[in-house]
């Protein structure tokens, strides 16, 4: 008897001692499951995901920031034909810097409001496009729909405030 409980012991340690050192970081044989986000990345700071594997060992990693989404705030300088101009860009977290508006975007007057749109890439070889709030002296308050369609070197567009944005809106001028 004393033998018998001395075997079982023995093995209920090994089967222990096993489960335990099974789920080391490199030796975990058991599956992950899917990666939770535990903290949002943002412009301003890392987020964080998480995984846990059927034992409860947890894995977690760091996700990248987030680019700054820059707006349009204040026209330093006006952009004219061919003349860049200087535009003072924010991102909500508080940033700000300036930055040179694109030149030769194609534009067209309005009429019926006295301003300017955006109708096209034009001769802009920028792949950070930067839309002047003011061209030749007038607010600039409109992007023509599908003003910058098949322009897939184009990275980033900073919309000046006197546009408005919305993702729908995005949509249709791409």
């Amino acid at each position: 008897m004393k033998k018998l409980f001395l075997t079982i012991s023995t093995l209920t340690f090994i089967f222990i001692a096993f489960t335990l050192l099974s789920c080391g970081e490199t030796t975990c044989d058991h599956e992950f499951g899917e990666w939770e986000t535990v903290v949002e990345a943002s412009c301003s700071k890392k987020g964080q995901e998480k995984r846990t594997c059927s034992y409860g060992h947890t894995e977690t990693r760091s996700i990248a920031k987030e680019p700054h989404a820059f707006y349009t705030g204040e026209t330093i300088k006006g952009a004219a034909s061919g003349v860049a101009g200087k535009e003072k860009v924010y991102c909500e977290c508080g940033y700000s810097t300036t930055r040179r508006s694109s030149v030769n975007l194609e534009y067209k007057f309005l009429s019926t409001n006295g301003t300017y749109a955006v109708v096209g890439i034009g001769e802009c070889k920028d792949a950070n496009i930067v839309i002047p709030s003011t061209y030749n002296g007038k607010p600039v308050t409109e992007i023509g729909q599908r003003a910058f369609r098949k322009c897939d070197s184009i990275h980033s567009i900073v919309i000046p405030y006197s546009i408005g944005a919305n993702p729908a809106f995005l949509k249709s001028v791409m």
